[in-house]
Order: C-alpha cells, then structure tokens, then sequence
C-alpha cells in the first residue's frame, strides 16, 4: 500500500475500509483527507505496518455533536475464550453516530455468547485542564496545566498561561481529543486567554501596553488565534485534534521499527517574542485520540503506537525566553488499547 489519502467529510462520517491484508512500506502514510469521525480498518489476514497509518490532528471538530452516542460511548464486541463481558445483542453495539458503513459492521459471532469482550471509546474523554497560570512568572510546572487523561478515551485540553490568566482546556469526546486554551496578553491592560470549547482552541489575549506582546492560540479544530498586538501578535495554534483510529485484523499484526500507529494531538502556539520576558503566554496543546487494536494472530511492536497530546507553547519561540515553567500545558494522551481475541471473531 503505497500513501494513501481517504477522502473524508469535514466533521463527517467514519473512514470504514476493508482489506484481505495491508502492508504499508516505510516511507508511506495512510490517512484521511479532512478531519472526521475516524478510520475503521478491518483486515481479514495478515497487516504489516513499516510505515505510518495516523489520525493525528484529524479529529471531527464541532460539526460533529456528539449527541447521538449513548452514555457508555462506541462500542465493538469481539469473541473472546474466558471473557464475561457478553451475551451482547446487536442494539448494545449503536454504531450510527458513526455513519451508515460502520454501523453496517457489526461482528455477528460476538453476539449472544457469554465469551466475548467489548471495546470502547468514551463519550466523555480526559478532562480539560482548568488551573491556568497568571500573574507574574514564574506560573508553576507546566506539567500542572495539562490536559486530563481516561482509560479507553480520548485526552482533554491543556490550559494557557500568561499575566492576565490563560484559557481553560476543554474536554475530549469519542471521536476527538479536546481543545487547548489560549494564552493571556501580557500588562495590566492586558487580556486572558480565551477558553478552549470542545475540540476550539481557545483565542489568545491581547496585551496592548507598549512592549508587551500577544497571547498565543491554542491548538484545536479549529485552532484558536494568536492575540493581534502593536508590538507583536500572538502566534496561531497548530490546527487538529487526535481522532479515533480502529484497526481490526484477523490475522497478524506486526509494527516494524519504522512503523507508526499515531493520532495525536496539536501544538499551543508561541506568544511573541520576548513573550515570556514580558509576563505572556503560549497556547495550550489539544487532546490526543483515541486507538483500538484487535488482533486473532500475534502482535509485534517494535515501533511506535501513541496518540500523545499536543505540546504547549512557550513565551516566545525562542528556549531561552520560554523556559518549561513559561510554557502553557500540554493536551492529554488519548487511550491506546490492543486485545486478542478469537480467529472467528470475524
């Protein structure tokens, strides 16, 4: 499988692909065009991945509600020897919100048996981060204004820093991590960082006095805006969010060394230099996806499967005027999950 580019609705329906087996070169990258509601991969025989197959920064963005997934979130069921999840019938699977072509793929040998396991992506993900930084710096560890995590979900917001207060990070959803929030002008006239909203970057603050410069935006889908300044705008924070990526394969699933299974989230962008001099704040990173993994065969990984958040921007792009404590927070990692279960379960 050379690269490969799905076309996608933006804030559309699931990506769902069926293969006899895949093999992806090093080198080639599978994805999808336009953020989306995620790539379903079902592999009946062998998949060999030495190259990248990523949703990273392509989560759905607020076209897509999550309304219509129930409280216990997207669920797949699998046969499954000594598991006790089941016996499922085929309504405890709703697969609609996803579009028609994955909720038609159902796994009909997992239903009506005690022996199956369930899979999942949570309706509600990790947790967006709501303890910004402000005043004067230093604001803290960076680590304290990163976005929240949660087993099978995907990874809230990271909150900004700046003088006047950064933005709140919001939470991730099934499909998408979360927003990260914008970074605060520098000054005593200046502004806050705007909140982030679902999977919105929040905007970043203005900081009109002189020689004080522009918040950063934080990472989304859509990202949020750099704070405009006489003396300097705020960089924009990098567009995405991680999405959903579910690969299904009925044979063996190998991850060579240069083999990459990622969805992860965006970057904050940098306040304007002199930024962290002057009291402001970078934007804050977006949420990672989420990842399911099943597999009948063996498993080998010997590369790398993350679905890490986005890193938060500094004050100002250049390190030494943006040291970790003047950097907003990172988004939340998103769930990777991998099981094996039986060779019929389809």
């Amino acid at each position: 499988m050379a690269n490969v580019t799905y076309p996608s609705t933006t804030d559309g329906n699931a990506v769902v692909k069926q293969y006899s087996s895949i093999t992806i070169d090093a080198g080639d990258t599978v994805t999808v065009q336009n953020r989306c509601k995620g790539l379903i991969i079902y592999c009946q025989g062998d998949c060999t991945i030495n190259g990248t197959l990523s949703m990273t920064g392509k989560g759905a963005g607020p076209g897509a509600p999550t309304s219509p997934v129930p409280g216990n979130g997207l669920r797949w069921a699998w046969r499954k020897t000594g598991a006790s999840d089941g016996p499922f019938v085929s309504g405890d699977m709703p697969l609609g919100s996803l579009g028609p072509e994955a909720a038609a793929l159902l796994n009909p040998g997992a239903l009506g048996v005690p022996e199956a396991i369930v899979v999942q992506s949570k309706t509600v993900g990790g947790a967006g981060n709501n303890t910004p930084g402000s005043g004067n710096t230093p604001w803290g560890n960076y680590a304290d204004r990163a976005g929240g995590t949660t087993p099978n979900g995907t990874g809230g917001g990271g909150s900004g820093t700046g003088y006047n207060g950064g933005g709140n990070g919001a939470p991730g959803n099934c499909w998408a991590g979360g927003g990260g929030g914008g970074g605060g002008g520098a000054g005593g006239s200046g502004t806050a960082g705007a909140n982030a909203s679902g999977t919105t970057g929040g905007n970043g603050g203005v900081g009109p006095e002189s020689s004080r410069v522009g918040g950063g935006g934080g990472a989304g889908a859509p990202a949020g805006t750099g704070g405009p300044d006489p003396d300097g705008d705020g960089n924009d924070g990098e567009t995405g969010v991680g999405g959903l990526l579910c690969l299904f394969v009925g044979g063996d699933l190998t991850v060579g060394p240069t083999g990459v299974i990622s969805s992860n989230g965006a970057g904050g962008g940098h306040a304007a230099p002199p930024g962290g001099g002057s009291n402001c704040g970078g934007g804050a990173g977006s949420g990672g996806g989420r990842i399911i993994i099943v597999h009948a065969g063996t498993y080998t990984n010997n590369g790398t499967v993350a679905c890490n958040g986005g890193a938060g921007g500094g004050g100002g792009p250049n390190p030494t005027s943006a040291p970790d404590n003047y950097k907003s927070g990172t988004g939340g990692a998103g769930a990777v999950t991998s099981i094996q279960v039986d060779p019929s379960a389809g």
